[in-house]
């Protein structure tokens, strides 16, 4: 496996077409707008979800308050909706600790070109 140094010469050592490296950036660019738009339809599915466990938790407690729910399947319920929150929490911190699919926007990614200049990400 080579070290990090090594790699870095390898990667400088790597000439591709102007055109080749344009195409990249391309495809690299829409990936990361992608990954972002994905981001933005989770994170509103998260607030929807989240939203909808409050309302079946409020309508819980106002069942058992009217006397319509007892204790014990009061209690199971609002078990079981405590557990789809967690899950939902789960999985929103397991989808945002993942690497993102894309390349980083906000560095500058060097390929030695026919005309040697180095191509912007982001």
């Amino acid at each position: 496996m080579p070290s990090g140094a090594g790699f870095a010469r390898a990667a400088e050592a790597i000439a591709i077409d102007t055109a080749i490296a344009a195409e990249l950036l391309e495809i690299l660019n829409r990936s990361n707008v992608e990954t972002r738009a994905q981001r933005r339809r989770d994170a509103e599915r998260f607030r929807r979800e989240l939203a909808a466990l409050e309302l079946k938790e409020d309508q819980l407690t106002e069942l058992l308050l009217a006397g319509t729910l007892d204790e014990p399947a009061f209690k199971k319920q609002l078990q079981r909706i405590r557990e789809e929150r967690s899950d939902l929490c789960s999985e929103v911190g397991a989808s945002q600790r993942a690497p993102p699919r894309r390349a980083h926007g906000d560095r500058t990614i060097h390929f030695r070109t026919r005309e040697t200049s180095p191509i912007a990400v982001g």
